[in-house]
């Protein structure tokens, strides 16, 4: 373990409970490499000026306050750790920490894109500048990949050549002896994360499940908005639903009893457009070897094309077929899955490059 290099990461789950893989995965790596430590502060800053509860619940933004407080405390008294760097989750705790500290890095997940109406709102004017100020001083930013790099300093009006980025895509480990090629004689088709309608099209893809469910069995693991959760009991055809907690290092045991991933994104903005290096929900499907289906205008639809992992449709009547279409060369796309992963998604190629760029 080295001990000199002291580190804290400031992430939106809680400690004791980080159940996105990715964020898991490099804080366990930190604690091993160096005896970090991890804070959990919850808003990231994205939703702020987005809707009427962000603009005035007061509950809401007591709790925000509190979170503040309790995060300045923490640094008051462990500022004398030495820390040599705080990497931080998203802009909004980047500004609350740099204010008191010269040693933040950036680590960027969702950000506001100059497409989103609420960019404008007030509250997204301060987050822009004060992320404009301190990574100018700061310099160093982690983010997905460079698509996403320049449309977040294009969002903030930052010279994306005056910052020293490392490229971090969503990735995982990889899960040994995996070796399953085989599709079951029924295909069981799975979508895991946010299981809702206005992002992930939950509905629409239950209710395509009513007029061939014979062909195929429906799986849902993730968090249920409260329309999918009313929806689902009345239909015909019900679908396997799990709701279970699970730590992000499990999330493998759900995804392991699928053939084929799902995964679909509204990408009403830039943010969800470019997500082909950010999404969890992909990761998880490639590093077990099942072949997916894209449904949404995303830039997954070309990931999926030029490197052969799957099928993107464009109306969810072209499920059954998709479905159809990935059994018949169900080998080859899982063997193209794995390939894909060691190749880009390898949490394992990027770690300690990571810890030797900070």
């Amino acid at each position: 373990m080295d001990s000199k290099k002291r580190i804290l990461i400031i992430g939106f789950e809680k400690k004791n409970n980080i159940r996105y893989p990715h964020l898991k995965d490099v804080v366990d790596f930190f604690k091993f490499k160096c005896n970090a430590d991890y804070l959990h502060f919850r808003e990231r800053g994205y939703f702020l000026g987005s809707s009427s509860k962000t603009k005035a619940n007061i509950g809401y933004f007591a709790s925000i306050i509190i979170s503040i407080l309790d995060l300045l405390k923490f640094l008051y008294k462990n500022l004398h750790n030495n820390y040599e760097k705080i990497i931080i989750i998203d802009n909004f705790t980047y500004i609350v920490v740099s204010l008191f500290s010269k040693k933040t890095v950036l680590w960027s997940h969702d950000f506001v894109t100059n497409d989103q109406p609420h960019k404008t709102s007030f509250f997204q004017k301060i987050i822009s500048k004060g992320t404009n100020h301190f990574l100018k001083k700061r310099k160093k930013i982690i983010i997905q990949d460079k698509s996403r790099f320049n449309i977040f300093c294009d969002s903030y009006n930052i010279n994306s050549n005056t910052l020293n980025v490392f490229y971090l895509p969503v990735s995982g480990h990889p899960i040994m002896n995996n070796n399953s090629t085989k599709v079951t004689k029924i295909p069981k088709l799975l979508q895991i994360g946010g299981i809702n309608q206005h992002r992930s099209y939950s509905y629409d893809l239950v209710t395509q499940y009513q007029n061939n469910s014979q062909n195929y069995e429906l799986y849902l693991h993730g968090y249920f908005d409260e329309y999918v959760k009313q929806k689902i009991p009345y239909e015909k055809n019900m679908p396997f639903c799990s709701t279970f907690e699970l730590d992000g290092d499990k999330v493998y045991k759900i995804v392991e009893k699928c053939d084929v991933g799902f995964i679909a994104y509204k990408s009403d903005n830039l943010n969800f457009y470019y997500i082909s290096f950010a999404s969890g929900q992909l990761v998880e499907f490639l590093k077990l070897g099942k072949p997916v289906i894209v449904f949404g205008n995303t830039d997954l639809v070309n990931l999926v094309a030029k490197y052969n992992i799957g099928i993107a449709i464009e109306k969810i009547a072209d499920l059954d077929s998709a479905i159809e279409y990935i059994t018949l060369h169900y080998m080859e796309l899982t063997y193209n899955c794995k390939k894909l992963f060691n190749d880009k998604y390898n949490i394992n190629n990027y770690l300690e490059k990571l810890y030797s760029w900070l």
